[in-house]
């Protein structure tokens, strides 16, 4: 039964890894590189939750909170900026994957989130 358990925890590990990776395919995001940059951002944080919370830490959110981000929030932003299509709109989308993202992981011991340093290293 534990086997089954954690299997069935693989797998929905697994479906919301592939899911945040096919969201920076979307056709919305590939004609604005800003998004699909940010959707990258926002897909190797979930998976860096996903590794970390495999891993048994603690301070990483539940595993419903990363399923809500991926499968809820991610996409309704996608299909406000595809209804709309504007630069207010597509900002606002940025802000907030950029805040999800930010939320997702933790923090390091001296206050910087781990977010900070990996935009850091991409600027």
């Amino acid at each position: 039964m534990r086997t089954m358990e954690q299997r069935a925890l693989l797998a929905t590990m697994r479906s919301l890894s592939e899911e945040a990776a096919l969201l920076s395919c979307n056709q919305v995001a590939t004609c604005h590189p800003e998004l699909r940059c940010e959707l990258h951002i926002f897909e190797r944080t979930v998976v860096r939750c996903l590794a970390d919370l495999h891993n048994g830490r603690t301070d990483i959110p539940a595993l419903s909170v990363i399923q809500r981000c991926v499968t809820v929030i991610a996409p309704s932003l996608l299909v406000a900026v595809q209804t709309y299509d504007d630069k207010l709109t597509l900002q606002s989308a940025c802000r907030q994957f950029r805040q999800m993202s930010e939320r997702l992981l933790p923090k390091i011991p001296n206050g910087v989130s781990a977010t900070d340093t990996q935009f850091a290293f991409n600027a």
